[in-house]
């Protein structure tokens, strides 16, 4: 069994206690060097993107998260303009499932983008 790491320990007694909580850039930080460190690959599955209620949010650091280019995303979404408006013009494959190959799916078509750093 593995430690776990001695920065992510560090963020946690630094907000135990408190009301407040780790900004996401601190849990992006920690995050990148954590997969930096102690993994040689990490795939992120993110379904269900456009159920996020914080997409302001989460959107720049999945954008982060791609440019670091330590792991590769799976990202899994209706089609929402702010999405997709959000991941045009990167180089990554993007493609939309047809509903009816989908068991039991009968609302807009999934929208799914793959990002594999270079």
């Amino acid at each position: 069994m593995y430690a776990i790491p001695e920065e992510v320990c560090g963020l946690w007694e630094k907000y135990k206690g408190k009301k407040a909580r780790p900004s996401p850039e601190e849990l992006l930080g920690i995050l990148t060097f954590v997969v930096r460190e102690y993994f040689e690959k990490v795939y992120v599955v993110l379904d269900a993107l456009d159920e996020c209620s914080e997409r302001q949010i989460l959107l720049p650091i999945l954008h982060q998260l791609m440019d670091s280019k330590c792991a590769s995303l799976f990202l899994m979404s209706r089609s929402e303009h702010d999405i997709q408006k959000s991941f045009s013009g990167l180089s990554i494959y993007s493609t939309t499932i047809e509903s009816h190959h989908v068991a039991g799916y009968s609302h807009d078509s999934p929208w799914c983008i793959l990002h594999i750093p270079s």
